[in-house]
């Protein structure tokens, strides 16, 4: 988009990085575009930027109720996290440069406007918080008491179902025999 007179572009990074196998070999190249958030300025280019992360006590909890009830628990890691939360256009948009390789000839002024998070971005762990937290409430969990980020279901004769986040990672507590809790674990 062309950017608007009253606003500045912040600047983008690639990041790359090799991925290694456990015997050293390459498993993978790997490029990440990352916005320069420490140019972003506080009330122009966000606003609120606080997400919640799970806390200790509340992890250690959901550990000890899945080992005594001998429940399986599982680990997982949300690909792309930061890219799945929406930007709040009503806080303020953000507009990044034009990254390198992608500029577009006569259109040099112009900038992309973020529409989802960005890694780098002040906001984009508030974006991705309330993105993972409108989707566990969907499959009808809700945040516990203690902590807004371990969610939890309980139906009439059957275990608790837990999931705790912490950013964008997280575990799954839950009975191996419960259908319901094996398809919410092919969700996530």
């Amino acid at each position: 988009v062309r950017l608007p007179d009253d606003r500045r572009a912040i600047g983008t990074k690639w990041v790359h990085k090799i991925k290694l196998n456990e015997d050293g070999t390459i498993e993978r190249f790997r490029a990440r575009l990352t916005a320069l958030g420490y140019q972003q300025v506080a009330g122009l280019d966000y606003g609120e930027t606080f997400a919640p992360v799970a806390r200790a006590k509340a992890t250690r909890v959901a550990l000890t109720i899945g080992a005594t009830e001998d429940m399986e628990i599982d680990g997982f890691d949300v690909k792309g996290a930061f890219l799945r939360g929406a930007i709040d256009k009503a806080e303020n948009e953000v507009y990044v440069k034009q990254p390198k390789g992608f500029e577009k000839p006569g259109k040099e002024d112009w900038a992309w406007r973020l529409r989802k998070g960005m890694p780098g971005a002040k906001q984009a762990a508030r974006g991705w918080n309330k993105e993972i937290d409108s989707t566990m409430c969907k499959l009808w969990f809700t945040p516990t008491g203690a902590d807004p980020c371990l969610y939890h279901i309980r139906r009439p004769g059957r275990k608790i179902i837990l999931v705790n986040m912490h950013v964008d990672d997280g575990f799954l507590i839950y009975d191996k025999t419960d259908g319901f809790a094996v398809n919410i674990k092919q969700k996530l």
